[in-house]
């Protein structure tokens, strides 16, 4: 059930305190796919969640939902049911039976044609569970691709 631009964001910019903590990025998401955004703490990985979720204005960028500005979607503006999560570290200090049962839901909501993103810090135990993802460093993307390519030969 994938489907291209359910999220398309590119060239997103932010500074905070004269220093680029989002540099450029460009990301899309699909319907029904698992993307991870991984990268050490203070990477930028937070800041570019927190644009898309329209937490923070970006200084320079577009982000479409699918295929609308997201910028000019009214906020009573509804659809017939989620179509993209974003969730930040969402598997950062839980148990691994409810890491599981979290793990479970969101592939459950993937396979509904929901478009996952997700921020994680710990890319190795991240890439068993997204379909793409795309690694940060410095506020910028340095590498990407899908899960098995960026693991490598196991």
């Amino acid at each position: 059930m994938v489907d291209a631009n359910l999220l398309d964001a590119r060239h997103l910019t932010k500074q905070n305190g004269g220093r680029k903590v989002v540099d450029g990025v460009n990301l899309q998401v699909n319907r029904g796919e698992i993307v991870g955004l991984l990268g050490r703490d203070h990477s930028g990985k937070s800041t570019v969640l927190k644009m898309i979720a329209g937490q923070v204005q970006p200084d320079s960028g577009a982000i479409h939902l699918q295929g609308k500005v997201l910028t000019d979607l009214a906020q009573a503006e509804g659809t017939s049911g989620p179509v993209l999560l974003i969730l930040d570290e969402p598997f950062t200090g839980i148990l691994p039976k409810d890491r599981e049962a979290l793990q479970a839901r969101i592939l459950q909501l993937a396979g509904k044609g929901v478009g996952v993103l997700f921020a994680e810090h710990d890319a190795r135990g991240s890439l068993d569970f997204c379909d793409r993802a795309y690694v940060m460093s410095d506020g910028r993307i340095a590498t990407s691709g899908s899960a098995s390519a960026l693991l490598g030969p196991q």
